[in-house]
């Protein structure tokens, strides 16, 4: 079967699907059996209390029309791999994933078992399964991709992904990442790296590697050897303070124009022990960047009549660290909190409680002040009288 327009060559093509003329109605070529909409202009899939994408096999358009079962399966599988992996994670001091908690709403809405059915009676009608089992929906309007093979999403140009919560991503065998110029990845709270086995890597085939602490401590563990070698230079430990250096019960400490050794015994082993008298040189230390971070803040504008800003209207700042902020807007165009904290936050505007609406007139109100128009019309010649019709 076909539908189709001339405009921007929109067909909807059905069954078995083959070519036709641009004007006539002669068979060309086959192209293949299924479903193909497809146009020249702008097309649109649009669904306001959700949608299901699935390559996966109906037999002869078999189950309700919302069966996901193997989705939810899926889901299920990435939710118990991830728990797993955050488990392990936190046990070792790691930052567990704390976006697993996102799962449990979604399974709940697509789980017919859950909140994902319609009620069993819809418009007066039976709406269960032969089984008595509920009818699969959504219930929330979500976009739902699934496939018992392979996804495949490729562009010539940029690919943009964007989430307004969270972003989760697990992968029961491997997960790659690969970037034909630079890999950047940035982090407003943190950024953890936790391998459950075989190491963890970080090589620089050209240019150096660089690991910072801008305002805390560094620190480098291992249960067994930390060996630090330099290949063809040379190694330099420095420190403003002092420098502790220890090994079983023995201590060598450097601070300040002296060096202490504190041990058992000590052995010195040389051709020779020249003591030419004292020196030093102060270590020249790397500056760090500017640890200041840019302080948060929220722009607030409310506009009222003709577009102009409000001023005296008292609102609310509630924080998702749970402190709020109270004041009243300054009629500015762009009034402004300074130094939020970080995260998400809701903005509440409070009516004054003594305040009351303007009350609307009545037609007899609206009726009484026409009247002095309508006499002054009447009071007019008549060439100069305008037509006025009262309701």
């Amino acid at each position: 079967m076909r539908l189709a327009s001339s405009t921007a060559g929109s067909q909807l093509n059905l069954g078995y699907v083959v070519s036709h003329g641009p004007t006539g109605g002669e068979r060309g070529d086959w192209r293949g059996t299924g479903a193909e909409l497809r146009t020249d202009a702008w097309a649109v899939v649009r669904a306001g209390s959700g949608l299901l994408l699935s390559t996966t096999v109906r037999a002869q358009a078999g189950g309700t029309l919302l069966d996901m079962h193997e989705a939810r399966g899926q889901l299920t599988a990435a939710q118990r791999t991830a728990q797993r992996l955050s488990d392990a994670a936190a046990s070792q001091q790691a930052l567990p994933l704390s976006a697993n908690a996102a799962f449990d709403p979604l399974t709940q809405a697509i789980d017919p078992a859950q909140d994902g059915h319609y009620p069993s009676s819809v418009n007066g009608q039976d709406a269960t399964q032969p089984n008595r089992a509920p009818v699969d929906k959504f219930a929330q309007p979500l976009l739902v991709t699934e496939s018992p093979a392979s996804i495949a999403l490729a562009s010539q140009a940029t690919t943009t992904v964007y989430a307004g919560r969270h972003l989760h991503g697990t992968a029961q065998g491997d997960w790659h990442l690969a970037a034909g110029n630079v890999v950047a990845a940035a982090a407003a709270r943190g950024v953890s790296l936790f391998a459950q086995r075989n190491g963890l890597r970080a090589i620089a085939e050209g240019g150096p590697v660089s690991i910072q602490a801008h305002t805390d401590a560094l620190a480098v563990l291992a249960d067994q050897a930390v060996t630090v070698t330099s290949s063809t230079e040379s190694i330099e430990i420095l420190a403003q303070r002092n420098i502790v250096l220890r090994g079983g019960d023995s201590v060598i400490r450097m601070e300040g124009s002296a060096i202490t050794f504190e041990t058992i015994k000590l052995s010195v082993k040389g051709a020779g022990h020249p003591l030419i008298g004292p020196g030093g040189q102060p270590a020249e230390l790397p500056a760090l960047p500017s640890s200041a971070n840019q302080p948060n803040w929220i722009a607030m504008s409310l506009l009222g009549y003709e577009g102009q800003p409000m001023r005296n209207i008292q609102y609310e700042l509630a924080f998702a660290d749970g402190t709020k902020r109270t004041g009243r807007l300054n009629g500015s165009a762009e009034q402004r909190e300074e130094a939020v904290p970080w995260g998400e936050a809701t903005l509440t505007y409070k009516n004054n409680p003594a305040a009351k609406d303007v009350a609307r007139p009545t037609l007899d109100d609206l009726l009484a002040a026409t009247e002095p128009l309508i006499r002054e019309e009447e009071a007019k010649p008549s060439s100069d009288k305008t037509n006025i019709t009262t309701v």
